[in-house]
């Protein structure tokens, strides 16, 4: 199957840097994910067959995959802010920058206003790594 192109490039993992605008560090992860969704349903009139489609509220939603190390050192930046953690971290303050680089051509997307909404830990018998899968909401994406 071949990748996706944009601007007529294949972008791999090796071509990702994710940015904590927070801190200006390069965040370390293992992998993201963010989507972009609104509620759609279809509207009805007269007759059994929808007359168009009604347009809902816009949700933004995804995870980052981390080392715990990494989560530790998001949870000592919280601190140093004055939370307990990143979940106490407002939404307002924090900013993920997500650059696809191939050569020279860039194309980004800034998840603006993330918002940690749980942090788990999870570890088992035989695990090499030790990986936390972050789940956040923000509140738009920005596209360049």
């Amino acid at each position: 199957m071949n990748g996706i192109k944009i601007n007529g490039f294949n972008y791999d993992w090796g071509d990702v840097c994710i940015v904590n605008t927070l801190t200006g560090l390069t965040i370390e992860c293992t992998g993201i994910k963010y989507t972009k969704k609104q509620d759609k349903e279809l509207v009805f009139g007269l007759g059994n067959e929808p007359l168009g489609t009604g347009n809902g509220q816009i949700h933004y939603d995804g995870s980052i995959t981390l080392k715990k190390s990494g989560v530790d050192k998001l949870n000592e930046m919280a601190k140093d802010r004055g939370a307990d953690d990143i979940l106490g971290i407002p939404g307002a303050e924090m900013n993920i920058v997500v650059v696809y680089m191939n050569g020279y051509k860039l194309h980004t997307d800034t998840l603006v206003g993330i918002c940690f909404t749980e942090l788990p830990s999870e570890s088992k018998a035989g695990d090499k790594t030790f990986d936390v899968n972050l789940p956040f909401i923000f509140l738009r994406m920005n596209r360049e």
